[in-house]
């Protein structure tokens, strides 16, 4: 049995990156058909590595997206800063397969999300637009999804999951007598 190396280093950070030391590489497993990071994972199960000169700490699933598409690190920190992400389409953080990751937007991977109902939020897709067509109190559609009045009331003005409702129609809702003018 070979013993395990440790992860390779890697000087600086717009330097291109070698994709057989990185990918097929001894700090990846197969594990079905993801290739999993085998060294440092953060608390959320995505996979760490640091890199010279300024040691910063960065997702090993955008070194692999960088290899992969021939990009350097301050390409990723480029494409981060206007908002762009890279997703995994297999739903699992420690996943570096280069086939199982695609760029997004945020509104992208909320949306992957609540369609694979792997949302914090017990909410799906079809609660969320039918929440925003409720016209009862806020009170009584609160209580019945178990989420709290905020919730209700920022899914009602698309502060909240806009993007799930975008197509529907505004809601027009009766105020309770305190608040009629």
């Amino acid at each position: 049995m070979q013993a395990l190396k440790p992860p390779p280093t890697h000087g600086d950070m717009g330097k291109s990156l070698d994709r057989s030391s990185w990918v097929q590489g001894p700090q990846s497993e197969a594990i079905g058909p993801c290739l999993m990071w085998r060294w440092c994972v953060d608390d959320a199960g995505y996979g760490r590595v640091t890199f010279r000169p300024r040691w910063a700490s960065t997702l090993t699933h955008h070194v692999a997206f960088c290899v992969e598409h021939c990009l350097t690190l301050c390409d990723m920190e480029l494409l981060t800063s206007v908002g762009l992400l890279i997703l995994h389409v297999c739903d699992t953080p420690a996943c570096i397969n280069p086939r199982h990751l695609v760029l997004g937007t945020k509104k992208d991977n909320t949306a992957d999300m609540l369609t694979k109902e792997r949302s914090k939020s017990h909410l799906s897709f079809d609660a969320v637009r039918a929440i925003f067509l409720d016209t009862r109190k806020g009170e009584i559609v609160a209580e019945d999804y178990g989420v709290s009045k905020g919730v209700i009331h920022a899914i009602w003005s698309r502060q909240n999951f806009g993007w799930a409702t975008k197509d529907l129609p505004k809601v027009v809702r009766r105020l309770g007598p305190a608040r009629q003018k």
